[in-house]
C-alpha cells in the first residue's frame, strides 16, 4: 500500500499557491481533483461491507496524503469531491455497502476519532474525523449516508425501509463533525440510487470555523435556487465549498467555466473539488474568488493524473455585485446601452441543437460586425472584430435560448452565447468543441434578460482555459461581457447564461 501511495503521488502535479499564504484577511484553501479507485465489478453486483471499505479505504489513504501536503503548504481546510469514494454507476442495491450512518451534528459535540466504541461500526466518518485531527485541516468530502425508516410511523419512507442519501460530510480541525449536507437536486439516474434531501435548517449544510463561515452544495445543487439562494441571500454565507462530479458540457456548462461565473454572479468564493475521469468528461476544479476570478483552476481531459490546489483566498467585504444594496434576491435590467437596436429574426437565423436545448443561431460572416438574434423577447446583440492577420476557418456563431431545458430536470434558461461551431457547416454550430484558432481583438456581448434571470458570465479560450480577468469585463447585473483588447488566446465561446428561478416548475 505505502508504495502504491509512494507511485500515486509521484504522477499527482500539486499546484500551489506561489507567494507566502498568508492568512490575513481571508484563508487558504485547497481542493483536490480527484481519480477514485473503483472496482467496476461492485456497480453491478452487491458486495461485501469489507470489500466495500477495502475500496473506499484506499481512496481514504489519498486523502490523508493530500490532506498532509495541503497541510505543509498551509491549508487550513481542503476539499474532497462528490463520488470521491466509489465513484458513480451504483444502482440502490449495489450502493448500500459504501454507506454509512451519519448523525446530525447539529447542537452535539459529536468526534468520531476519538469515540471509537460509538463509531466502531461507521469507518469512514472515523477515518475522516482522523484525517482532520492529525493534519489540524478542516476537511470536507463526499460520501454515501444512509437512514432506515418504518413505514407505520413514516408514510414517505421508501419500499425498502430506508432513506439512502448523496451527502458531504465536514470535520474540524480537532476531528469534530460540525456539518452533514444530503444533495437536493438529484441528476438523472442518481433519483434511482438516492433519496433527495430536504430544504431545511438541519439540511443547510452551514459551517463555521475561525476564518470565516462556509456552506455546502454538492454539483446539481448549483443550477438550482434551493437551497443556494437561501444560504448566500438569507443566511449572508460568503464561502461556499462545492464537491462535484460534473461532466463537461461544452459550450455553455463545462466545470471551471460555470464554477468561476457562479461564484462571480453571487458574489462569493467557491472552493470546487471534482472527479477526474476524462473517460467521461468529467474534470474541472478549482478556488474562485467574487472579484478575483479563478485564483487556481484545472481543466484537464489530456491526461489521467489528478491535481491538489492551493491558494490564498481573499475575504469579501461587503456585496461586490451591486451598485446599491437595495436588492438581494434578483437581477436588474442593465443601464449599459446595448451596441444596437434589438431586432427580430431574419432569413439569417437558423437552428441548432446546443446542450439539449434548441438554439436560434445567426453565423458571424465578417471580420467586423454589429449582428443580434431573438428568440421570443430575449434578444442578444454581439459587436466584435476578429484578428484579421490571423487566418483561421473558424466558424463562429451568435445563439439565444429563451425557455425550458428539459434534459434530465425541467428549468427555465435565458442564454446568449456566441460560440465557435465544431465544423465548417452551421449544422455543427451547438455541438461540443474544446479548441479554436481565432483571436478576437474585441467583442461586446449583451442581451435583454428579464430582470429576475440570475445571469453567470462565462468566456473560454483555446483548450477550455479561463482568460485572465483582466482580459475581458462583466459588471452586476452582468448582462454584458466585452473586451477592449485581445483576448491573447484563441476564443471558444462567451456566454451569458441565465437561471430564471421563478418560472421553474
Amino acid at each position: 500500500m505505502k508504495l502504491f501511495l509512494w507511485l500515486y503521488l509521484l504522477v499527482c502535479t500539486i499546484d500551489v499557491y506561489d507567494s507566502a499564504l498568508l492568512r490575513d484577511n481571508g484563508y487558504v484553501a485547497a481542493v483536490y481533483e480527484h481519480v477514485a479507485v473503483v472496482d467496476p465489478d461492485t456497480y453491478h453486483h452487491v458486495t461485501s461491507r469489507e470489500k466495500a471499505l477495502k475500496l473506499m479505504n484506499q481512496n481514504l489513504d489519498i486523502y490523508d496524503e493530500q490532506t498532509k501536503i495541503a497541510a505543509s503548504k498551509g491549508a487550513q481546510i481542503i476539499v474532497f469531491p462528490e463520488y470521491g469514494l466509489f465513484s458513480w454507476d451504483y444502482d440502490r442495491n449495489t450502493i448500500l455497502p459504501f454507506l454509512e450512518s451519519v448523525p446530525s451534528p447539529y447542537g452535539k459535540n459529536i468526534n468520531p476519532c476519538e469515540d471509537v466504541i460509538r463509531f466502531n461500526a461507521t469507518k469512514v466518518l472515523r477515518r475522516l474525523s482522523c484525517i482532520a485531527k492529525s493534519h489540524s485541516v478542516v476537511i470536507v468530502a463526499g460520501m454515501g449516508a444512509v437512514t432506515h425508516c418504518n413505514p407505520v410511523d413514516d408514510a414517505a419512507c421508501p419500499p425498502d425501509d430506508r432513506y439512502q442519501y448523496n451527502a458531504a460530510v465536514v470535520f474540524d480541525s480537532d476531528g469534530k463533525l460540525i456539518a452533514r449536507y444530503y444533495k437536493v437536486n438529484l441528476f438523472a439516474g442518481e433519483k434511482n440510487t438516492f433519496n433527495a434531501g430536504t430544504v431545511g435548517k438541519t439540511n443547510y449544510g452551514v459551517f463555521h470555523t475561525s476564518f470565516g463561515s462556509f456552506a455546502i452544495i454538492i454539483c446539481y445543487d448549483m443550477l438550482f435556487s434551493k437551497p443556494s439562494l437561501q444560504l448566500i441571500y438569507d443566511e449572508n454565507i460568503k464561502n461556499i465549498v462545492f464537491p462535484t462530479a460534473w461532466v463537461n458540457c461544452l459550450p455553455t456548462l463545462t466545470a471551471v467555466g460555470i464554477q468561476n461565473a457562479w461564484a462571480m454572479g453571487h458574489g462569493v468564493n467557491l472552493l470546487a473539488s471534482n472527479l477526474h475521469l476524462p473517460k467521461d468528461d468529467a474534470t474541472g476544479s478549482g478556488i474562485f474568488s467574487s472579484v478575483s476570478g479563478a485564483l487556481k483552476y484545472h481543466h484537464d481531459m489530456a491526461t489521467s493524473n489528478p491535481r491538489l490546489l492551493i491558494s490564498h483566498v481573499p475575504a469579501i467585504q461587503g456585496d461586490h455585485r451591486c451598485c446599491t444594496n437595495d436588492d438581494k434576491t434578483g437581477m436588474r435590467t442593465s443601464h449599459i446601452e446595448s451596441p444596437l437596436k434589438f431586432t427580430p429574426e431574419t432569413d439569417e437565423t437558423f437552428y441548432g441543437i446546443m446542450d439539449n436545448d434548441l438554439f436560434t443561431f445567426v453565423l458571424l460572416n465578417e471580420d467586423i460586425d454589429s449582428i443580434s438574434v431573438c428568440d421570443g423577447w430575449l434578444c442578444c446583440n454581439l459587436s466584435y472584430s476578429k484578428q484579421p492577420e490571423n487566418y483561421s476557418t473558424d466558424l463562429y456563431a451568435l445563439g439565444v435560448f429563451n425557455g425550458f431545458h428539459t434534459a434530465y430536470s425541467k428549468f427555465y434558461l435565458q442564454i446568449c452565447a456566441l460560440i465557435r461551431c465544431a465544423g465548417d457547416d452551421p449544422s455543427r454550430c451547438g455541438a461540443p468543441v474544446s479548441t479554436a484558432t481565432t483571436v478576437f481583438k474585441k467583442f461586446s456581448l449583451t442581451g435583454n434578460f428579464d430582470p429576475g434571470v440570475y445571469l453567470f458570465p462565462i468566456v473560454l479560450t483555446n483548450h477550455v482555459q479561463l482568460p485572465a480577468i483582466s482580459k475581458w469585463h462583466t459588471i452586476y447585473p452582468y448582462d454584458h461581457i466585452w473586451s477592449e483588447g485581445e483576448l491573447d488566446d484563441p476564443l471558444v465561446s462567451s456566454v451569458i447564461y441565465g437561471r430564471w428561478f421563478d418560472r421553474d416548475p
